[in-house]
């Protein structure tokens, strides 16, 4: 798919679907899955419509891996996260 101009390149995304959990910067955990993610970031859905604030660093808890990120959009009950250190 070709972006739209004025869009920024990222890595191609992966389809998901990992359950997990993120931690906000007050103390809040909330259920998540993953959506889609990359090298560089990941879409989480939320069990719940809500929204997350934009800026915001976060934890993402996985069972397998425990990933700092700042969320980078947030909309209808999704979120775009980019993590703080690339995958690879």
């Amino acid at each position: 798919m070709d972006r739209m101009p004025g869009w920024i390149d990222r890595d191609r995304r992966l389809d998901a679907s990992i359950v997990g959990f993120i931690m906000l910067p007050d103390g809040q955990k909330l259920s998540v899955t993953v959506a889609d993610i990359s090298n560089d970031g990941c879409q989480i859905r939320f069990a719940a419509e809500r929204t997350v604030p934009i800026g915001a660093n976060v934890v993402l808890d996985l069972e397998l891996a425990r990933l700092q990120a700042t969320v980078r959009w947030s909309i209808d009950g999704r979120a775009g996260l980019q993590f703080a250190t690339p995958l690879s």
